[in-house]
């Protein structure tokens, strides 16, 4: 019934993709090893994982916690952040909300509204 998709030169255009190990369900993201987000998520988004990374592209914007092991944050994000291990907010990045991590680092044209607790291993 679909055979036209999965031809080469079929014109479907995607802008969007979902992983075998993503989970989207009303309590948030779960993902494994590492998500991009360019667009805007309204949810929580956790990994479970060792080595997981956050990426929050300049186009970005998560209004919910994110809980991984490495979090970049260029755009925006409204929640709370944990990592076990370094947290950084670029210079277009924009963070309201408390951040828990081993280590912070914020660009000096990023904006930061909230509490560093960092914590040492």
């Amino acid at each position: 019934m679909l055979d036209w998709l999965f031809k080469k030169n079929n014109n479907f255009s995607c802008d969007s993709l979902f992983s075998e190990k993503l989970t989207i369900n009303s309590h948030g993201i779960v993902f494994d090893i590492g998500i991009h987000i360019d667009g805007k998520v309204n949810l929580d988004i956790t990994s479970n994982t060792t080595s997981s990374v956050i990426r929050i592209s300049k186009s970005g914007e998560v209004n919910g916690n994110l809980k991984a092991d490495n979090i970049l944050v260029n755009g925006v994000v409204k929640g709370d952040i944990t990592a076990k291990g370094m947290v950084e907010v670029a210079a277009n990045g924009k963070v309201t909300g408390n951040v828990h991590c081993n280590t912070f680092e914020g660009n000096r044209n990023a904006v930061f509204l909230g509490k560093i607790i960092e914590r040492k291993k």
